[in-house]
């Protein structure tokens, strides 16, 4: 038969070798094998590196966020809990965290930590001495605390996907996450400590700048009282004011015994009733209300901003000290008045000085000067640009005669200028020379040779160990009563010069004081002789002579006024 042509439209398909068919099954399942683990793998690592970055990133930002946190929560004021802001004591508990002690941070101190110091149970310690090292432990606590708690979160969430079912995901999810938690947190953690240190070192500049910030106002406070002569003397006591002068607080009173700038404030201190306090006088603390540190007295306004005088008079009893300085102060209101300038009279000086004038008006002489501490006459004058405190001490003569009586006239100490004063009747060949009659007159108020003798001695003595150094000091020697002794013999006065009086002062037929002039002259910068009549001359003011002795007195502080008399000795 013949053969039929085949359609290759339904022509059977040739057959297949089973060879090539196992060949490509098994490279197919090698493929796909290979697919798998290389997916596998790429997970792993997309695992790994999304917890590596997540942990590497989130560690060293608890740290800044534990530092935000704590700059926000405002420094706490007395009565409040430490550990953060109003707003966060009101916050629902975090239940994820386990609860932990309060941390101490702003606020929470009570005192610095630099050491004991007089004021720390009224003032705050300065953020930069106190606070800003708890704030710094604070913020590494915290940091610590967070990181331990998102390591922990972290191993319990891998722990949890590989408890959940034993398969090649679980398996893959749980790999990477540990990766991501052990590469993440070495990263994290290093980050976050030099972050710390970082921390750290600028916290550790901050005080050091605050520490000479500290330094140098103070030295800047002193250095400017040194220049403008202000010694900061008590007008009370006579003793030097220092280290500063206590100072009440404008809210609550309370007495803050060393303001200067500390770890109680650099700038400004913060009482503890949330009173805010200048630190120094440079910053306006001579607003405030001041009180001497040594006998808790009341001190003049501006006290410490001013240059201040201190006029001690001193000599026996009798001498005529406290008339002098009732004229003195007179001439010295009239010679910054008629100058241009303005003469106040601080605390109760005025009403004391009227009482002496009101004494002198009634009975020719003013009381007697008690025995006591003796209290300065405090005058504050303005003359153009110029502004002083003139403190003139009056102390009774019996305190010059012994050593405990001395004792107690610290003023000497702070004096440039002394006022030494000498009673002309004293002198036994000048008394013989007074007619009897007016003997008889005079006895009552003449004082005795040695006791003038002996007070500028004695007074000498005390100054030599107390320390004083008197080639820096002037000296006014001034005979006194010259109007009596004008009127008992005009033949026995001395002439009409300096020099004149001073050798008068010397001669044996006249005062008979060579060795205190000798003495004075040598011991003092510059010694000065007057003779003075402290009476009211006939226009009212007082004797040219007592104004003469205060212009010398005002040159002697650099300042020169103008009178209304004549310009003798």
């Amino acid at each position: 038969m013949a053969r039929q042509p085949v359609d290759p439209a339904v022509a059977p398909p040739p057959r297949q070798s089973p060879v090539l068919i196992a060949m490509a099954d098994f490279f197919l399942r090698i493929l796909f094998m290979l697919g798998a683990v290389l997916a596998g793998i790429l997970s792993l690592a997309g695992v790994a590196v999304v917890a590596t970055v997540c942990y590497a990133f989130l560690l060293p930002a608890s740290y800044l966020r534990s530092m935000m946190l704590t700059l926000r929560s405002a420094p706490q004021g007395p009565g409040l809990p430490a550990g953060g802001s109003a707003a966060e004591e009101g916050a629902p508990p975090d239940t994820d965290r386990p609860a932990a002690e309060p941390l101490p941070h702003a606020g929470a101190r009570d005192s610095a930590w630099l050491g004991p110091h007089r004021d720390q149970h009224i003032a705050m310690p300065s953020y930069f001495f106190g606070p800003a090292t708890d704030d710094l432990g604070h913020v590494v606590a915290t940091c610590a605390r967070d990181c331990r708690a998102r390591l922990a979160d972290g191993w319990g969430r891998a722990s949890d996907v590989l408890n959940r079912e034993m398969k090649l995901p679980a398996i893959i999810g749980w790999a990477g996450i540990t990766i991501g938690i052990v590469a993440g947190g070495l990263i994290g953690l290093a980050t976050a400590a030099v972050i710390g240190l970082v921390n750290l070192l600028v916290t550790a500049l901050t005080v050091l700048a605050a520490l000479c910030a500290w330094q140098l106002i103070r030295a800047a406070d002193w250095s400017r009282r040194k220049v403008a002569s202000i010694r900061m003397t008590c007008p009370m006591c006579g003793m030097k004011v220092k280290p500063y002068p206590t100072y009440r607080c404008p809210g609550c009173a309370q007495r803050h015994r060393d303001i200067r700038p500390g770890p109680y404030g650099i700038v400004c201190r913060l009482c503890r009733c949330e009173a805010r306090l200048p630190t120094s006088l440079l910053f306006g603390a001579g607003r405030l209300a001041a009180v001497c540190p040594n006998c808790g007295a009341g001190l003049p306004r501006k006290f410490g901003t001013v240059p201040d005088i201190t006029i001690p008079l001193f000599g026996a009893v009798n001498v005529g000290k406290t008339q002098l300085m009732y004229r003195l102060t007179q001439a010295l209101y009239e010679l910054v008045t008629t100058s241009g300038g303005k003469v106040t009279f601080e605390g109760d000086t005025k009403e004391r000085l009227n009482r002496i004038g009101d004494h002198l008006t009634v009975t020719g002489q003013p009381a007697k000067t008690r025995a006591g501490q003796p209290e300065g006459y405090t005058l504050r004058f303005t003359l153009g640009m110029e502004q002083r405190l003139v403190y003139l001490f009056d102390a009774a003569g019996e305190l010059h005669y012994n050593r405990d009586g001395l004792a107690r006239l610290d003023y000497l100490g702070q004096a440039r200028v002394l006022i030494f004063v000498a009673d002309p009747l004293a002198a036994e060949c000048l008394w013989q020379q007074i007619p009897a009659e007016r003997q008889e007159e005079l006895e009552k108020i003449r004082s005795r040779q040695y006791e003038v003798q002996l007070a500028y001695q004695n007074t000498r003595e005390q100054m030599r160990e107390m320390g004083i150094k008197t080639g820096l000091t002037k000296l006014a020697f001034v005979v006194s009563k010259a109007d009596l002794l004008a009127e008992a013999g005009p033949e026995i006065q001395p002439g009409t010069s300096r020099q004149d009086l001073r050798t008068w002062a010397m001669d044996p037929e006249g005062l008979d004081m060579g060795n205190e002039v000798r003495e004075a002259e040598q011991g003092f910068a510059e010694v000065q002789f007057f003779r003075t009549a402290a009476v009211l001359g006939s226009d009212g003011f007082p004797d040219s002579s007592v104004e003469v002795l205060a212009q010398w007195l005002m040159r002697s502080e650099g300042i020169i006024v103008g009178g209304w008399g004549s310009d003798g000795p």
